[in-house]
């Protein structure tokens, strides 16, 4: 399972999480993975045994037990407020 990380944010071109510098980016780097998390998810970093990802504005980790197993439509329906059940299309 996908979770948002609550204590995420960007100083600069560099991911915080919490008051500790996760990743930095060079300035087109930064620019050109700022844009395409709006409309695609991104991997930001791996730290302690989770991947970190941007999507649409947020930022989520998953463990390392599900690599291969992220569902960022899931995502986009909670964000919507629309959550479905599992089985229900």
């Amino acid at each position: 399972m996908l979770r948002e990380v609550k204590n995420a944010w960007f100083d600069r071109r560099t991911l915080m999480l919490g008051d500790t510098p996760a990743a930095s980016w060079r300035r087109r780097a930064f620019r050109e993975m700022h844009a395409a998390q709006d409309e695609r998810p991104v991997a930001l970093a791996e730290r302690d045994g989770r991947r970190y990802w941007a999507f649409e504005r947020r930022v989520y980790w998953e463990d390392a037990g599900l690599r291969g197993q992220i569902d960022f439509a899931a995502v986009q329906t909670a964000a919507a407020g629309n959550p479905q059940e599992e089985g229900t299309p």
